[in-house]
């Protein structure tokens, strides 16, 4: 955000839309220099954060904007939203959610807004070890003032889900269930899963060539415990469209 208002700042004029020219008033907040007598401090009797729910990869999530007025006066303002990827580098990608909401707030009252994300939004353009950043911005209409939060945010992998069924003792054979569910809206190509344990079993490996978009399967695998004590199984799954996917359970073998 902060580049691009520089660019303008480096134009001609700053005339354009009302979001481009907010855009470059917060630029100032965050550090480009501004001119003598701008002032963009918020007014303290008014506030804006934001909150992002549970964003795990691949699903559709909100972002809930809250505005608070401890005045005795109301307010009216036009808010923006803009989302983007981010490298883990720092490096920042492309822009894919740009929203504008008109806000009322009466005097000691407060709102919140929720902003739909959908998945369709940031999958397409998101690579692996990317977070998403939000810039949030307000105008106030009554006397001019800005208000202004950023928030990254790190996609929770979705997780492999370990279960047994049968008797957990050594010597006595019992079965590893392994379920997950594909939460993208493309169809996983070329998957391998894993799954072993020290004491519990030697590592098994299955490939499957498709596995459909939010499609769920489970995986059932054959054992034979040979050490008692707390023991630990671990499963992987792992695709160019995901990585970093695992699951573990901590199970107890009884002695023969």
């Amino acid at each position: 955000l902060v580049k691009r208002c520089i660019v303008l700042l480096g134009g001609s004029h700053v005339s354009g839309t009302e979001e481009e020219r907010l855009a470059l008033e917060t630029a100032l907040m965050y550090g480009v220099k501004k001119e003598v007598g701008q002032d963009v401090q918020p007014p303290a009797d008014v506030s804006m954060d934001f909150q992002v729910d549970s964003a795990i990869l691949g699903s559709d999530f909100k972002v809930i904007l809250t505005f608070r007025n401890s005045g005795s006066r109301s307010y009216t303002m036009t808010a923006y939203l803009i989302g983007n990827i981010v490298y883990y580098t720092g490096v920042t990608k492309n822009e894919f959610k740009n929203k504008s909401v008109e806000v009322e707030l009466e005097p000691k009252g407060h709102k919140k807004v929720e902003v739909p994300i959908r998945a369709r939004d940031y999958m397409s353009q998101l690579v692996e070890q990317a977070s998403l950043h939000f810039f949030a911005t307000a105008r106030i209409k009554e006397n001019k003032k800005i208000l202004a939060q950023q928030k990254s945010v790190v996609l929770q992998v979705p997780q492999l889900i370990i279960k047994v069924r049968g008797e957990s003792q050594v010597g006595k054979e019992m079965t590893v269930l392994v379920e997950f569910t594909n939460p993208l809206n493309k169809t996983l190509e070329n998957v391998t899963l894993r799954v072993g344990g020290p004491g519990l079993m030697r590592t098994a490996a299955k490939i499957f060539s498709e596995m459909p978009m939010y499609s769920s399967f489970t995986w059932e695998e054959k054992c034979t415990p040979h050490r008692a004590g707390m023991r630990k199984l671990i499963a992987s799954l792992d695709c160019e469209a995901l990585r970093h996917v695992y699951g573990e359970l901590n199970l107890e073998i009884l002695s023969a």
